[in-house]
């Protein structure tokens, strides 16, 4: 799990710090990484984070504690905006646009691929069939509701 950090430098710029354990799976932080190239080449008027290389031209540093763990850091540029959970009220135009980003991104992902690109979510709704063996928890109205 990422330890993230917003940074404000003194001529105002923003920027996410990302921080990553020893433990973190680096072929998840590629993909990441690939998702943001992806769509800042596939869509450039897409407002996405850009990612910041170091120095030695890295998009990922690493950083060994005290202790001898190695800390996986990346940069990226900040977009403002508000969480979309903080809205209130939540009309049909915030509502349109979200649908309508969401739209443009799966657009501009259009033809991405990578091995992390396919895993297992039970939330994702494409995957819910595994919700059929615990309909038996619900009363028939539910059910019908449900099972539609």
């Amino acid at each position: 799990m990422d330890k993230n950090f917003k940074l404000k430098t003194a001529d105002g710029s923003q920027f996410v710090l990302k921080i990553s354990s020893s433990d973190a799976d680096e072929s998840y932080l590629d993909f990441q990484q690939a998702i943001l190239t992806h769509l800042e080449k596939n869509s450039p008027n897409l407002e996405t984070p850009k990612m910041l290389v170091s120095i030695k031209g890295a998009k990922t540093s690493e950083y060994t504690t005290e202790k001898g763990q190695t800390l996986y850091i990346r940069l990226l540029t900040w977009i403002s905006g508000r969480v979309w959970s903080s809205m209130n009220p939540i009309t049909d135009d915030l509502r349109c646009q979200l649908g309508h980003g969401c739209g443009q991104i799966t657009h501009a992902l259009k033809g991405f691929d990578h091995p992390h690109a396919h895993r297992y979510f039970e939330w994702d709704l494409a995957q819910g069939l595994w919700t059929r063996e615990y309909l038996h928890l619900f009363t028939p109205s539910q059910k019908e509701v449900i099972a539609t």
